[in-house]
């Protein structure tokens, strides 16, 4: 009986098969080291609600959760129109927290800054417990408003309720008119 040999084609091509599934079995067994992938190693979208662990995100939001005393959140906030406005033209625009609080923000407790810093508010992205800061970045065309315009949507009373706040803003003369900023609210 005659005996096959392989040609040396077939021999380097089996060679670099075995080599090629070897290093995809070890990059499929071995593990990243800790805190080795960061926000410029993923793409936008890479990471979504389902692949996010529930214990990672225990300490901030649960069913039925507030946000926790002492913790803070931020967001940004305004308004504006192209539109013809008068003086006095005013718009009340709502803003809502994205973990609500465990207890409304008291008459006094809710203000506007339109500087870089005021009492209870250090600066932008902070608020004492219990506060709400809402600070102004850029204003033209409107009324600066003050602490008092700042209000709960669900009793139309001063302060913020546990859900968001609203603030009463006004056109200063004809045109159109913007303001807008950020805001911080500490669990009290």
């Amino acid at each position: 009986m005659r005996r096959l040999h392989p040609s040396p084609a077939l021999v380097v091509s089996l060679i670099a098969l075995f080599v090629a599934l070897g290093g995809t079995s070890y990059a499929a067994v071995t593990s990243l080291p800790a805190n080795s992938v960061g926000t410029a190693q993923l793409k936008n979208g890479a990471v979504t609600a389902p692949k996010i662990a529930s214990s990672a995100l225990r300490p901030y939001v649960r069913y039925g959760g507030t946000l926790p005393s002492g913790k803070t959140e931020v967001g940004e906030w305004g308004f504006g129109t192209k539109a013809d406005a008068t003086a006095g033209t005013e718009a009340r625009p709502v803003f809502t927290f994205p973990v609500p609080l465990a207890s409304a923000v008291a008459s006094g407790h809710a203000i506007y800054v339109p500087g870089a810093s005021a009492t209870h508010c250090p600066g932008a992205g902070h608020a004492d417990a219990g506060y709400l800061c809402v600070y102004q970045k850029q204003l033209s065309g409107a009324t600066a408003p003050t602490s008092v315009a700042i209000g709960n949507p669900e009793t139309a009373t001063a302060g913020a309720s546990t859900r968001g706040w609203t603030i009463l803003l006004a056109a200063s003369g004809l045109g159109s008119w913007y303001v807008f900023g950020s805001y911080a609210v500490t669990g009290p």
